[in-house]
């Protein structure tokens, strides 16, 4: 099931705030992969040393490591941050290496990011059961049917065509149907698409024998898929049946006045990849590199009356006054303007300045290892994702076979 995207018609434009993302695909893209050449290299040559291992998966053949680098970029050097987890996936069992190699072919570059999240099981409310109002529906323990949702939940927004060069949305029905990558090559030039990140929770303290606190926060990130990461391999290597990949780029906006500074939707570049292996032996893995800038602040609380004046607009408006993003844009532009403060960063200098450094040294407060928190929360994510995306890969018996794929999966709709 192949949906084709609906091109703009001489009628329709651009939004503002589609242009303010728009406008920046190239630069982000170009980043992109300029930082994944940076890591391959890296990676073959071993040049990345000051490296560490932040998380172990036991009893499974999964290895994983984590790093702090520069990369030297012609306009300057980018201090980045990854993470590369390297999973056992699946194993063959009962059928033909050569069908089931390509059925992993067409699962991976097809169908991989349209089943990326699931829905675990959720309680049934029964009809009539009662619906206390607010706040006593806090109170309550009625039964009621929360939705839990988990991995990454991929949407298509914006394409470019090749050869024409033409700019167009995809409509709401193909918006979740993410295209076939092997069309990266041929028809698309690149994809902007949106990831929310499902059940995203930061929870402190780390042990989990202590009472914990949990903040769900509700994340996504812009990003942009092409075809320098998609990788179409058959007999890549001695060993080897195939090896096929996607991936994508980070992509921000041009103008952002979000308080958060740093993390899902808030990347200055890099990159995601998602590359699996068929071994001989029928065994499935996949390395999952994810590389990114390192941060310069986590919040950024404006010092700014203007700034004030529009953040008082939109809560007072409840969000109507989107319209006066254009002249923010605007006045961002002007010099002298009062800049902001990072109250996590200022934080965590003035608790190791008072003191003298101990702060660092016995309780690990420091920002290199605030960094190191936000990888093993990036590495549980994915985690989580590549073993639910198992389920579904199991669950089809041919996925060669149009006839064996469920609506569901094709749509990438799981409701």
């Amino acid at each position: 099931m192949t949906l084709a995207p609906t091109p703009l018609n001489a009628s329709s434009s651009f939004t503002w705030e589609e242009i303010n993302l728009l406008s920046e695909v190239d630069r982000c893209l170009a980043q992109g992969i300029a930082i994944r050449d940076w890591w391959r290299w890296a990676d073959a040559t071993g040049a990345i040393t000051d490296r560490f291992e932040l998380t172990q998966v036991f009893n499974r053949p999964d290895e994983s490591y984590s790093f702090f680098a520069t990369v030297p970029f012609p306009s300057g050097p980018m201090p980045v941050m990854g993470d590369i987890p390297w999973f056992f996936y699946d194993q063959c069992k009962g059928r033909e290496t050569a069908k089931w190699t390509a059925e992993a072919r067409e699962f991976v570059l097809r169908y991989f990011m349209r089943v990326s999240s699931f829905r675990l099981p959720q309680t049934v409310a029964a009809d009539g059961s009662p619906t206390p109002p607010y706040p006593l529906d806090l109170l309550s323990w009625c039964p009621r049917g929360f939705v839990t949702r988990e991995g990454f939940g991929y949407q298509q927004l914006y394409y470019k065509l090749r050869g024409s060069g033409e700019i167009g949305r995809f409509s709401e029905a193909e918006s979740y149907a993410i295209v076939d990558q092997r069309e990266m090559a041929t028809k698309y030039e690149w994809v902007v698409a949106n990831v929310d990140i499902f059940n995203f929770v930061l929870s402190f303290p780390l042990d989990p024998d202590l009472p914990r606190f949990g903040l769900p926060l509700s994340q996504s990130q812009y990003i942009i898929l092409s075809d320098a990461f998609v990788v179409d391999e058959t007999d890549p290597a001695p060993g080897l049946r195939g090896r096929y990949q996607l991936g994508y780029a980070m992509l921000r906006p041009r103008h952002d006045d979000s308080v958060l500074a740093y993390g899902p939707g808030q990347f200055e570049a890099g990159f995601q990849l998602f590359s699996f292996t068929v071994a001989d032996d029928g065994v499935i893995r996949v390395r999952m590199p994810f590389v990114v800038n390192r941060p310069t602040r986590i919040l950024d609380i404006s010092l700014d009356p203007i700034d004030w004046g529009f953040k008082a607009a939109e809560l007072l408006t409840c969000g109507r006054s989107r319209f006066l993003e254009p002249l923010h844009a605007a006045f961002d532009s002007l010099p002298w303007r009062p800049g902001g403060f990072d109250p996590v960063f200022t934080g965590i200098d003035l608790l190791n300045l008072f003191t003298l450094g101990q702060a660092s040294r016995q309780l690990c407060i420091s920002k290199d290892q605030l960094e190191k928190f936000f990888l093993v929360f990036h590495f549980n994510q994915y985690y989580t994702m590549i073993t639910g995306s198992l389920l579904t890969w199991r669950q089809i018996p041919d996925w060669q076979n149009p006839a064996t794929i469920p609506l569901w999966v094709k749509t990438g709709r799981s409701s």
